[in-house]
């Protein structure tokens, strides 16, 4: 092989190399996100968080999607989750224009294990489907238990349940990435115990210092 045909053969290896990357970074461009993903908190606190879907690397957005959030039921309950208005105001919006015809939002909650199943559909049954492309998905908030002590970091992790597509049609496997939960639990300094006692003492000895009456 003579010296053109060498680096010919080599930019082209490089090219490839540079395409293979780019499309792999296409791939896994949709993510499906805890916000905010890192949380400070401390045992009876409560936080909120949410779940946001970036499928803006997809022509068209998805119509439907369906994830598994889980935690450590230990440490966190969880105390509400509503589907977000970015999903909600589209189903509003079929509802009132399809005479009640319009898409849904489902949730299964396992408290005991630490789940909490979410899927939705932007299609009502005779129209066309909505698309949506960077969106909010669920809100939740979760109560901190008061037995939780130390520092504790509690996984909040959003997974996968079912395809995110466009009309029954999946179109891509998001990257999920989840959120830490760090539990604070502030033990009382020991020189509030020792102060304490020591004024205790004190009261005691001016108990005992306190002249009688004599009748």
């Amino acid at each position: 092989m003579n010296t053109k045909n060498s680096v010919k053969a080599k930019v082209t290896g490089v090219l490839v190399g540079v395409a293979s990357l780019l499309m792999a970074g296409l791939v896994n461009a949709s993510t499906v996100s805890v916000n905010p993903n890192v949380v400070n908190t401390a045992p009876g606190d409560s936080f909120s968080a949410v779940i946001q879907a970036n499928f803006s690397d997809v022509t068209g957005g998805v119509s439907e999607g369906a994830f598994q959030l889980s935690w450590d039921p230990t440490l966190l309950a969880l105390q509400t989750s509503t589907a977000s208005t970015d999903i909600t105001n589209v189903l509003l919006t079929q509802f009132l224009a399809n005479g009640g015809d319009a898409g849904f939002t489902s949730s299964n909650l396992d408290a005991v294990a630490g789940t909490l199943d979410f899927g939705f559909t932007l299609c009502p049954l005779a129209f066309p489907c909505d698309f949506l492309s960077v969106f909010d998905m669920l809100n939740v908030t979760f109560d901190v238990l008061p037995s939780a002590s130390g520092v504790t970091s509690a996984a909040l992790s959003a997974s996968f349940l079912g395809d995110f597509g466009q009309d029954g049609v999946a179109v891509t496997a998001p990257t999920f990435n989840g959120a830490t939960v760090n539990i604070n639990a502030v033990p009382v300094p020991a020189a509030i115990w020792l102060f304490g006692s020591g004024l205790i003492g004190m009261i005691a000895i001016s108990r005992r210092r306190k002249p009688q009456l004599v009748c």
